[in-house]
């Protein structure tokens, strides 16, 4: 049988694809996924149904699925690129094109004649075309055109003693790595790929080297080492590729720019590059001649490496005062600007840079994108995304082209047009194989994460941020994994499943401590502040809070200092210190004075309508309310104004808010927040409609909620349907368990019921 669709055509017989008289080479899965497609067109096709008819029900990993997916897309995007299979988002996948099934016997005596005269056509219009195109171009038939050269992959893996980051050399040899990697990246035949391990032995090494290159996940791998013995610069170089060790050298200099030369030269000669490739006007104008500048720069981007932005910043600026043409360090300083969160003044240093390269081009474009992205400026980031891709396409680069699909799709969640995001996803997926890009595979399957949370599918964003953790694992890069893993502990606590977000958090806090890596401290503080006081573990929230407000005290970081004075309100506002509470709230609105974000005169105005309720200010309440309608709130305003009429003794009034806040969160997976307005409902409808508190307690237990004070209303039930023995279990099991959150009046409960 033979399919045709789009200029392809399928032999069955001959286990063949060929586009027009070009044959397209499948894998062997891929051509058995095609032919299942081509045999059910233009229908949803499930993912149980590839399985089941593809891999003949043997049990396979979804993103086993997904990679068989992306290989055919490109292959067939590689021969002409328009959509062929579409993601149907809940369905599966569909095969788009128009198919045309013919029998393999009726048509070969007319494919016979037809390829005749195929052939004589193609024969004559190729020498006419030949002729013509000496004609007008005076080439001779020895002349070669221009095609893009094929790239090679260049992997690398640190050599170095150790990975502690205290360790003197731990700059140079970070900051090292990372300009070694940026020279190389500026050669147009060099493709560098993910780095690898750097926590294993240095003789486990060699063996990482050997796999990575029979895996042909890269076709030679850079082993290397640099460090400083206070007098001179040093650097080991092994260059390995299949048939063994192709070259290694030790190098030393007083200089580091003349070390780093050296290195590139004998790198150059190693591999057999042409010389008039490599771009060197980036070693002069984007990169930097100057000693000193160049010393402040690898410092730079140790600390970066870390973490520590406002480190990086002071180096940043010692390197571009010694070398005011320094471009790159120039691009770094405005990162760093962005990192902090000051948007404006990141945009204002990334228009001051004229590249001299495509490639430091293609950074700006990309990195003015995501800043305008922070500053929720959409149509301004998508417009640098056109230019970036632009120049990803000129410089032949797919990881690029790759990076900027996922950047566009993270602008399109954020303005919640899912579709879009999801086509770019789908776009990226194609340029990338987990085996050879885990990192950059790990970055898409985090932002299908952030797709799926947006679209409030809670159960898929945890299974794509899973697989990023995978994929971060397999690429060797564990800072990435452990903020990875931080950022699935964001989604346990969205479904209440605190117990696993802890353990998360508790590792990825002791990497992030160990590596001296501050952002991730300062996250993973948050994540645990969040759980303890949740789980009315109160001293302990107390003092992560703390933790990362002396860490803010060195990041700089406004937006998350009055996100952790709004916390430490809400915690002390539980733990009944009313006078801390509104010390914190002091504090946080003197910082609004300051700061004139929209970001923080929120948090402000939340922390202060919450401090007006628990101090039971009707009038500031009601007005700070009024104040409040416009704010995106997911449920808060409404949360508000039922805690308002209850204090008004309207509680038919509460019941009706309290309801509207639960329509604002249905399908948010936002469980912590609907618990909360649950219980409410609960303690009101125990005094009012013990048949309404029941039905409420059960659609509650669904959200998984904290133990206190949902089983507290169980036993309050219980008790008043006559079940008094069960009712004191409650009450006793919950004392045990319910940490800071039993007060006085819970003991008192307790021992009334058993009396």
């Amino acid at each position: 049988m033979l399919y045709k669709f789009s200029g392809f055509t399928l032999n069955d017989e001959q286990k063949t694809l060929s586009f027009g008289n070009v044959q397209v080479a499948l894998t062997k899965k891929s051509y058995q996924l095609l032919l299942y497609l081509l045999k059910n067109p233009n229908k949803p096709v499930s993912r149980e149904d590839l399985v089941e008819s593809v891999w003949d029900g043997r049990v396979v990993t979804e993103n086993t699925i997904d990679q068989c997916i992306s290989k055919l897309r490109k292959s067939l995007s590689n021969a002409q690129e328009v959509e062929y299979i579409k993601s149907i988002y809940g369905h599966g996948i569909q095969f788009v094109p128009e198919v045309k099934k013919l029998n393999l016997q009726n048509s070969s005596q007319s494919n016979k004649a037809l390829i005749s005269i195929t052939l004589l056509i193609i024969i004559i219009v190729s020498a006419f075309i030949l002729t013509k195109y000496s004609f007008f171009t005076g080439i001779t038939d020895t002349a070669v055109v221009s095609q893009p050269q094929t790239k090679v992959k260049v992997g690398f893996l640190s050599n170095h003693k150790t990975s502690n980051p205290n360790d003197a050399n731990a700059w140079f040899f970070d900051g090292s790595s990372r300009y070694l990697t940026e020279i190389l990246q500026n050669n147009m035949r060099i493709a560098t790929v993910d780095s690898k391990p750097e926590w294993l032995e240095r003789e486990d090494k060699l063996l990482l080297a050997i796999d990575i290159l029979n895996k042909k996940q890269a076709e030679i791998i850079v082993l290397n080492d640099f460090w400083f013995d206070g007098k001179n610069y040093h650097a080991d170089i092994v260059l390995r590729n299949n048939d063994g060790e192709i070259g290694r050298n030790h190098f030393q200099s007083t200089k580091i720019y003349q070390l780093m030369n050296s290195v590139m030269k004998w790198f150059e000669r190693q591999v057999d590059v042409d010389n008039q490739t490599i771009e060197q006007t980036d070693l002069i104008r984007d990169l930097s001649t100057d000693e000193y500048a160049l010393e402040s720069y690898l410092r730079a981007m140790s600390a970066q490496g870390v973490g520590d932005t406002k480190k990086a910043i002071t180096y940043l600026q010692v390197a571009i005062e010694q070398d005011q043409n320094f471009n790159l360090a120039w691009y770094e300083l405005a990162v760093s600007y962005r990192k902090q969160g000051d948007y404006k003044k990141s945009l204002a240093v990334f228009s001051s840079i004229k590249p001299s390269t495509d490639s430091l081009a293609f950074k700006l474009a990309l990195s003015q994108g995501h800043t305008f992205d922070g500053m929720r400026q959409f149509d301004e980031a998508m417009r640098n995304y056109d230019k970036a891709s632009s120049l990803a396409v000129q410089l032949n680069d797919e990881k690029k082209i790759a990076s900027v699909l996922v950047s566009q799709a993270i602008s399109a969640v954020n303005i919640e047009n899912f579709d879009v995001g999801q086509s770019a996803l789908d776009k990226a997926i194609q340029y990338v194989n987990v085996e050879s890009e885990p990192h950059l595979y790990g970055i898409i399957m985090n932002t299908y994460s952030k797709l799926e949370k947006a679209r409030n599918q809670t159960t898929k964003a945890i299974d794509y941020s899973q697989k990023s953790i995978d994929a971060f694992a397999l690429s060797g890069n564990k800072r990435a994994e452990m903020q990875a893993k931080t950022r699935l502990a964001s989604l346990l606590l969205r479904e209440g499943d605190f117990e696993q977000a802890e353990e998360l958090s508790l590792e990825a806090l002791s990497y992030s401590k160990l590596q001296n890596q501050l952002r991730s401290v300062s996250s993973n503080h948050f994540k645990l502040a969040f759980i303890y006081q949740q789980t009315g573990r109160f001293q302990l929230a107390k003092q992560q809070w703390k933790d990362a407000l002396e860490l803010n005290a060195v990041l700089g970081i406004v937006d998350e200092k009055a996100a952790i004075y709004d916390y430490l309100v809400d915690l002390h506002i539980e733990f009944n210190d009313l006078e801390t509470a509104e010390n914190y709230l002091q504090r946080l609105l003197e910082l609004t004075k300051v700061e004139s974000s929209e970001a923080i005169k929120n948090i402000s105005s939340r922390s202060e309508l919450r401090y007006a309720l628990a101090i039971k200010n009707i009038e500031k309440a009601e007005q700070l309310i009024s104040e409040y309608v416009n704010v995106e709130t997911n449920g808060l305003f409404e949360m508000f104004k039922g805690d308002l009429a209850l204090m008004k003794n309207n509680s038919s009034e509460a019941i009706v808010n309290y309801e509207q806040a639960l329509n604002t969160l249905e399908n948010s997976g936002e469980n912590v927040q609907i618990c909360k307005i649950m219980n409410k409902l609960s303690s009101i409808y125990l005094q009012t409609d013990i048949n309404k508190a029941d039905i409420n307690l059960n659609r509650a237990e669904q959200f998984k909620p904290f133990i206190y004070p949902f089983l507290k209303y169980k036993a309050m039930l219980s008790y008043k349907q006559g079940r008094k023995i069960q009712a004191v279990s409650m009450l006793e099991e919950l004392k045990l368990k319910a940490n800071d959150f039993w007060k006085p009046q819970d003991q008192l409960l307790l021992e009334s019921y058993r009396e």
